[in-house]
């Protein structure tokens, strides 16, 4: 791989961090390994920076730029769209990156995390639905005072279980029944 070939790369590219031009540059010289072409590339960026070629645009992430493309380098240079707060950052690794800060990427987490703790309680109600013996049948004077007696005891899962009947059965019928008593009282 020469010089000529990373020079090619960053041309195309005009406004550039380190890692897009190692990952263009993989595509064709990646039998030598990642850690050598990202070793030639950081080498010829130095050189051409100490030649006055390129210019360091950005800190923070590092991002170069072509001497003539120094002033406008935000038009040119790839920035992502945060998928939580929609603010437009430059990625620091890569494709892989998706959140402009830590904060964004918790907040994605802990909401993803949310979704699979209401999907697994459905699935653990409704994993009675299928043994209900009793389900869509009338409610009996014994199976009404049952839930009355053992509503705090017992959760609503074990009453449907000794109940044979669904668990938003249960739970419907305790809030009819209590209902129905508030308006007698």
């Amino acid at each position: 791989m020469k010089r000529s070939d990373i020079w090619i790369a960053i041309e195309e590219k005009k406004v550039f961090q380190i890692w897009e031009i190692v990952e263009e540059l993989m595509k064709e010289w990646g039998f030598f390994g990642r850690a050598f072409v990202k070793e030639r590339v950081k080498s010829a960026v130095r050189y051409w920076l100490s030649c006055g070629l390129l210019k360091k645009v950005n800190d923070e992430p590092l991002i170069f730029a072509l001497k003539d493309y120094a002033d406008r380098w935000q038009d040119f240079a790839t920035a992502k769209v945060c998928l939580v707060c929609g603010k437009k950052f430059f990625p620091k690794r890569g494709s892989q990156e998706l959140y402009c800060s830590r904060k964004c990427y918790a907040k994605r987490k802990y909401e993803k995390n949310k979704e699979k703790l209401k999907k697994g309680a459905r699935s653990y109600y409704r994993s009675l639905d299928k043994v209900a013996v009793r389900k869509g049948l009338p409610w009996t004077e014994e199976e009404d005072e049952f839930l009355l007696q053992n509503r705090g005891k017992l959760t609503y899962r074990e009453i449907a279980q000794k109940l044979g009947r669904t668990v938003e059965a249960v739970a419907y019928r305790a809030k009819k029944l209590l209902r129905e008593a508030s308006r007698a009282n």
